[in-house]
């Protein structure tokens, strides 16, 4: 289909492999009489290794003008922005659907829908450094490690150039 758009949505694999084991060790409690919380985070670490992969290489056979990167983050931060590319991207015009979407987005968040889900990877068997090492190449292809994590990189590169000069 050669008309065909694509928009590609990318997250931070830690929290999507934490979130991911949370939600199914959840569900699993629910509906079986045993969990195995280690089990789920080594099916649930190579699962997303797996589909990240398979996403990439599906990306790279596909032209530019064909797709667009979103970040998730940029949807909590700045939705309408990530809203307008998106469209403009699809050859659409938004102005029309902007006012369900404000409407829909203050009454998610009123509702407080948008709470965090909070996780952690080592009650999985999981240690960020082996999740982090796993996803490396996608986490920096897509400048996806969080904020904080930006900084101290960027400032730990500074100081290494300024070190070697």
């Amino acid at each position: 289909m050669p008309e065909a758009r694509l928009i590609f949505i990318h997250r931070d694999p830690e929290r999507v492999v934490g979130s991911s084991c949370s939600l199914v060790w959840n569900q699993m409690t629910i509906h079986s009489d045993e969990a195995d919380p280690q089990w789920i985070g080594r099916h649930w670490l190579e699962k997303t290794g797996l589909q990240i992969d398979r996403m990439q290489a599906a990306r790279n056979r596909i032209h530019p003008s064909q797709r667009i990167d979103v970040h998730y983050r940029e949807m909590d931060t700045d939705w309408e922005g990530v809203m307008e590319r998106v469209y403009r991207f699809l050859g659409m015009e938004i102005a029309p659907a902007l006012p369900r979407m404000r409407r829909y987005v203050r009454k998610a968040r009123s509702q407080h829908r948008w709470q965090h889900h909070r996780y952690d990877l080592s009650a999985f068997g999981l240690e960020r450094s082996a999740v982090r090492a796993r996803f490396e190449h996608y986490v920096d292809a897509f400048d996806l490690a969080p904020p904080l994590e930006r900084r101290h990189y960027a400032s730990v590169q500074e100081r290494l150039r300024e070190a070697i000069a």
